[in-house]
């Protein structure tokens, strides 16, 4: 029990009353159901629901009717994850940081180099598979990796500064083209030109063809 880190993540077998139960009369019983020899007996209260003298705290298990886990259901699972070792593990400070920071540069490096729309499509791909990957290895190893700062802080607060960063760097576009054509061009074939990001068509050679021909 002493040997681990200093806090540790209980990994919950359900909700209240998934644990195996045995009402304190019956095993006072001769013929008890149940035999305790050799086993691990926690004896405390775990009726649900009960709204005097609860005995009770809130947990991922926690419902509106206030059905939450007994502290006798809390300790004899504390109890079988130290024998089985199966705590929820997460990562350290520092690895996490890490993943954050990853991901930051990512997002930051997609919407530097491609359009608006095909970063954000890659930045949902990207995003559908980390997530993926956040719930199989919870499910299947018990590991936590951090998913609510990248996914619900980092990538609005990205997306939303990436978004300025396009329309500043598009209005600087316009007004340097409009400097550049302005003393060349009408105003409202420079304000086309500038809308349009500087994409001219290219001419369609099949146009020319009868005057090379003459």
């Amino acid at each position: 029990a002493y040997s681990g880190a200093e806090s540790r993540y209980l990994n919950f077998f359900g909700p209240p009353g998934h644990l195996f139960t045995v009402p304190y009369h019956v095993l006072l019983q001769a013929d008890a159901p149940v035999p305790v020899r050799g086993r691990a007996v926690f004896i405390g209260f775990a009726a649900q629901p009960l709204q005097e003298q609860r005995d009770s705290f809130t947990t991922v298990y926690s419902r509106p009717d206030g059905s939450d886990l007994s502290g006798v259901e809390i300790a004899a699972t504390a109890y079988a994850n130290l024998i089985q070792d199966d705590f929820i593990r997460a990562l350290p400070g520092y690895e996490q940081a890490l993943i954050g920071f990853v991901w930051a540069i990512l997002v930051v490096a997609a919407f530097i180099k491609w359009r608006l729309r095909y970063a954000a499509t890659l930045i949902a791909v990207l995003a559908l598979i980390y997530t993926t990957i956040v719930y199989f290895a919870f499910i299947q190893a018990a590991y936590w990796l951090p998913w609510a700062v990248p996914m619900l802080l980092q990538l609005p607060l990205l997306l939303l500064v990436a978004t300025l960063w396009h329309a500043i760097c598009h209005a600087q576009r316009r007004d340097a083209l409009q400097q550049a054509f302005s003393q060349y061009v009408p105003p409202s074939a420079v304000a086309g030109l500038a809308d349009a990001q500087g994409a001219v068509p290219a001419p369609r050679p099949a146009l020319y063809a009868p005057l090379l021909a003459t």
